[in-house]
């Protein structure tokens, strides 16, 4: 396989520098920086000046036609383009010169597929993660690491280079000549140098899909996922404020929150229990592992098996009226809880066996309207009546960025990004940066948008694993409720300043209760899944692989939706196993 014909689009290298140096100096959260700071770093890394403006990247169409062409034309595709929309853009204006013709070099040029650098890097990015791309990527890894990178194999792969790039070939401290000397070091600075040579024999293939049982989710095929409803419901602890759903175990917060009873529930997904479920589950005992909490029917009767109210540790609160429960609980990955809601402005974590109070926390001065931890667990942020939103370190002081205007709705923390986001009934969303302490407002272009229907109310939102889809629970709305705790526009949003207002007369027609799978980047609704009239939800959670969700409903069911096929793929590799290993033995 030559050189041209690798699925992952080019290899380029370098002549994107002053692109690739605006992107990295601006903020994590993609906020533009200073002119001058940008021109700065970009003039000190490229020794002094821009490169001649002929020879920089100003257009896609150019450059992939120069590196199939041109031998010594060799780039490489750097991170950015394919998450960054902005690395396509001069939003700066900065003067990068004019080429021979007499163009003056702007924003890159787009190819004709691309309607925007929006659309360019989410196309980018989906036909790197395609299916195509993964099996051929042991291909790619022979060319640039592997055995294709050096001798006969690279020749027959037209997979050769100028010698000075390849490692070894040359001692830069042996050169006695200091003009030679500098110019092999600049020939490698501004050429680039092949990677170290890993392997010396072909990279084996990566599994196919099909046959990666993680990776087969719910969002995979939609119209196969199945609807399961958990046995004695009453023994669940619902209606759910709060879900938790691990490998082994289910923690349930019920919407009293935050004097919240908790259940823990032992469960196993993707396991068939041999009576048409595919999936374990045993109701977790009220009080069990509580000192003091044991769970005790003195004067009362028996009752019958299956319709016996069940009685939940419950934590202990003074709760603040006027506070939604869903916005003020939240669950670690160590499965102990985090609520807010307390009339003393204070956080407390509770424990999941017992719903013994752990530990308390104040940093606000009025009562925590809403909380949330980042998924590793490793950052809580709150929102307060004080206007404030706190960013805490798991088991360190708490952090304060900027103060609102309004009392803080909804937050949330991402510890990957570095972004803490809230946003108030007065306010737009704001951005935190972790790192920095910075603030900034999305002022974002729309990628796309969407509208609810009229008499809908979002209850609760999951995104994908991988970012791509949306889980998105609608409720029919109450009378004389304004429609929705939340807004009823679904936007997707780029960071630049653009018009958010919607065409009224495109809502959408959808039933109420339900579940809507939506396209994060287009907002298309790609599977509904109907509940029945009066299963409004509470709360909805995704276990950690994506092949269950769960869904709490005000009238008290525990519905899993799962599709069955994954369990009994999964049922059919450990029969496999189990042979293989008594064979062995």
């Amino acid at each position: 396989m030559d050189r041209t014909s690798i699925p992952t689009v080019m290899i380029m290298r370098n002549k994107m520098s002053q692109y690739k140096m605006l992107a990295r100096k601006q903020d994590d959260l993609g906020v533009n920086t200073t002119d001058a700071t940008v021109e700065r770093a970009d003039i000190f890394n490229i020794c002094g000046k821009f490169d001649h403006a002929d020879r920089m990247f100003s257009d896609v169409a150019a450059t992939w036609n120069g590196v199939l062409e041109d031998m010594s034309d060799v780039k490489e595709l750097v991170p950015e383009l394919f998450y960054l929309p902005e690395v396509l853009t001069n939003e700066n204006s900065i003067d990068f010169g004019t080429t021979q013709l007499g163009e003056k070099l702007g924003s890159v040029r787009l190819p004709p597929w691309a309607k925007n650098p929006v659309d360019f890097v989410h196309k980018h990015r989906m036909a790197l993660e395609s299916e195509h791309v993964s099996e051929h990527l042991h291909e790619w890894i022979d060319l640039i690491f592997g055995y294709k990178q050096r001798g006969k194999e690279a020749i027959q792969a037209n997979n050769v280079f100028f010698y000075i790039t390849y490692e070894g070939t040359v001692d830069i401290d042996k050169i006695l000549d200091p003009v030679q000397q500098r110019a092999t070091q600049d020939q490698i600075a501004y050429f680039g140098q092949t990677p170290s040579q890993l392997l010396t024999v072909p990279h084996m293939k990566r599994m196919s899909l099909a046959d990666v049982l993680h990776m087969q989710t719910i969002f995979r095929n939609p119209r196969e996922v199945k609807p399961y409803m958990v046995p004695y419901p009453e023994r669940c602890n619902l209606p759910a404020a709060a879900i938790r759903a691990s490998s082994d175990s289910l923690i349930i917060v019920d919407i009293n929150a935050p004097a919240a009873h908790v259940a823990q529930h032992k469960w196993q997904p993707n396991t068939p229990d041999g009576q048409g479920t595919p999936f374990l589950f045993q109701h977790g005992k009220p009080g069990a592992g509580a000192a003091g909490a044991t769970f005790m029917r003195m004067f009362k009767g028996p009752t019958a098996t299956g319709s016996e109210e069940w009685h939940f540790p419950q934590a202990l609160a003074f709760p603040t009226s006027g506070i939604r429960s869903t916005r003020i609980v939240s669950i670690t990955c160590d499965r102990e809880i985090i609520t807010g809601g307390h009339v003393d402005s204070s956080i407390r974590l509770i424990s999941a066996d017992g719903a013994k109070t752990l530990e308390i926390a104040r940093g606000h001065y009025a009562p925590v309207t809403c909380l949330a931890i980042s998924p590793d667990s490793n950052y809580l942020v709150t929102g307060s009546r004080d206007a404030t939103v706190l960013l805490w370190r798991i088991h360190r002081p708490p952090a304060c960025p900027p103060r609102s205007s309004r009392d803080i709705t909804c937050c949330a923390v991402s510890s990957d990004l570095g972004i803490v986001a809230s946003c108030s009934d007065s306010s737009d969303v704001l951005l935190h940066s972790i790192r920095r302490g910075s603030t900034f407002t999305v002022n974002g272009t729309p990628i796309s948008k969407n509208q609810l229907p009229l008499s809908s109310s979002v209850s609760c939102i999951e995104v994908s694993v991988d970012g791509h889809s949306a889980l998105v629970g609608l409720n029919p709305s109450l009378e004389n409720d304004g429609g929705s705790d939340y807004s009823q526009h679904l936007k997707s949003v780029n960071s630049r300043s653009a018009d958010h207002e919607l065409n009224e007369g495109n809502r959408l027609d959808l039933p109420l209760p339900s579940i809507c799978f939506f396209d994060l980047y287009s907002l298309k609704v790609l599977h509904t899944m109907k509940l029945a009239d009066g299963q409004d939800i509470t709360s909805i959670a995704l276990n950690e692989d994506n092949t269950n969700l769960l869904v709490s409903t005000a009238n008290k069911q525990l519905i899993i939706f799962t599709d069955p096929s994954v369990a009994d793929t999964v049922d059919e590799a450990s029969i496999l196993l189990n042979k293989r290993t008594s064979i062995q033995h």
